[in-house]
């Protein structure tokens, strides 16, 4: 819902013969979350059914043409009644449906007119006034201009703030650093197996965070990425050590912990401040990576103390892409164009 002035806007998805398993790819959350806090007001879930189901219309191949054409008779024939009503919500639905039924023949020959959307956008139509009102500041004075800000990415994240909480396992970090294209020469500049290079970043990755205690045996260790996002913008990165018996995310929200070391360090470096949907120069964008590798290596320390200079500063460019690329596809924080 929009609340502008005094008038409340609404919307809703009216259904004329959908399938359920159709709709339900639609209806679950896009992004991986552990948790997903925020002060704006749930949504209510409500039982989904489509016109079709309930009864309400014929359904087959032509179930949505012949609604169309009903809803343009229903507004040629009664339009006018509903539209002069002071309380149009209370006008009595079965004598509306009794009238129609007798009236909706005076329709057959008459012209339909359709505004042309897309057109409409292109020429910047301008927007009139109803009811005697007048536009006020930051209202949208043309067609063209209404499209053009509800599509930016300031209207967008234009919401309360959110705090959200993503989980990386040890084995999603194992296999996504398997994945990367720079993995190959990294493990021959350290003159170690696969596995044993393996063993080694998820130690300095999972271990390396002062303060969080030891995982209980038989769990797999992770970590929870703790993001906050106000107005479009990162105002915090907490990392908080996770205990999961699988490697799929809990959907309890992870308790308070101690700092997230050198992890938290790096991704509060690297991301507060900035849109949620901006790029990170260097690793998600074309760049010099000089200064980034100094901040890594500043913020990170000796993380890998068993790995020679070149191929240690390698390995960390590797580990801080793999979070990167964690934290933004479970947020679906998609990088803006």
């Amino acid at each position: 819902m929009r609340v502008q002035r005094d008038i409340a806007y609404h919307h809703c998805t009216l259904l004329v013969d959908t399938t359920h398993a159709s709709v339900s790819r639609y209806l679950r959350p896009e992004g991986d979350y552990v948790a997903f806090e925020t002060s704006s007001v749930g949504s209510v879930r409500s039982p989904v059914t489509s016109l079709a189901e309930s009864g309400c219309i014929a359904g087959g191949p032509g179930a949505v043409a012949a609604l169309k054409r009903n809803m343009a008779d229903f507004f040629l024939a009664e339009g006018d009644r509903v539209l002069d009503a002071a309380t149009p919500w209370e006008l009595d639905a079965v004598k509306l449906r009794q009238s129609f039924a007798t009236s909706r023949h005076r329709c057959e020959n008459a012209p339909l007119f359709a505004l042309d959307v897309v057109g409409a956008v292109a020429a910047d139509m301008p927007f009139f006034e109803g009811e005697g009102r007048r536009p006020t500041r930051g209202d949208a004075a043309t067609l063209g201009e209404a499209v053009r800000k509800t599509a930016s990415k300031d209207w967008a994240y234009a919401m309360p703030s959110f705090t959200s909480t993503v989980l990386l396992s040890g084995s999603e970090l194992r296999r996504r650093l398997k994945t990367l294209s720079m993995w190959q020469d990294v493990a021959s500049l350290c003159s170690l197996a696969e596995e044993e290079l393996l063993a080694v970043l998820q130690r300095c990755v999972l271990e390396g965070s002062e303060g969080l205690e030891e995982v209980a045996a038989g769990t797999e260790a992770g970590l929870h990425l703790i993001t906050t996002v106000e107005h479009r913008l990162v105002t915090s990165v907490v990392v908080r050590r996770a205990a999961s018996t699988t490697s799929t995310a809990s959907a309890v929200a992870p308790s308070s912990g101690s700092s997230g070391g050198w992890v938290q360090r790096c991704l509060s470096a690297l991301l507060v401040g900035q849109p949620c949907d901006a790029a990170v120069e260097g690793l998600e964008r074309t760049g010099d990576t000089t200064a980034v590798m100094q901040g890594l290596v500043h913020e990170a320390g000796s993380l890998c103390l068993d790995l020679p200079d070149l191929a240690g500063d390698a390995a960390l460019l590797m580990v801080t892409r793999v979070l990167l690329d964690v934290w933004r596809d479970k947020n679906v924080f998609d990088i803006a164009t």
